[in-house]
């Protein structure tokens, strides 16, 4: 389905944040794009992934695995 034009898509610039490659330590190739974040910024995703982290060491370890489990099957 087509998106309704907006700005930065009927006058061509781009407004997406900057960001940085990750490159392969083995091979040199990018593997991954990041986007550039201030200090606050990651500071505020380390903060959301620590409080992910605390609802998922809360289910249990039996829980975690049926959920790793059904993602694998999702994979494959």
């Amino acid at each position: 389905m087509a998106q309704p034009a907006t700005a930065s898509t009927t006058d061509n610039r781009d407004t997406s944040p900057p960001t940085f490659d990750i490159l392969s330590p083995v091979s040199g190739q990018v593997v991954g794009t990041l986007p550039q974040m201030d200090r606050g910024q990651v500071e505020a995703v380390v903060a959301r992934c620590r409080e992910a982290q605390a609802v998922w060491a809360a289910l249990g370890f039996s829980q975690r695995a049926r959920m790793l489990r059904d993602y694998r099957d999702l994979l494959v």
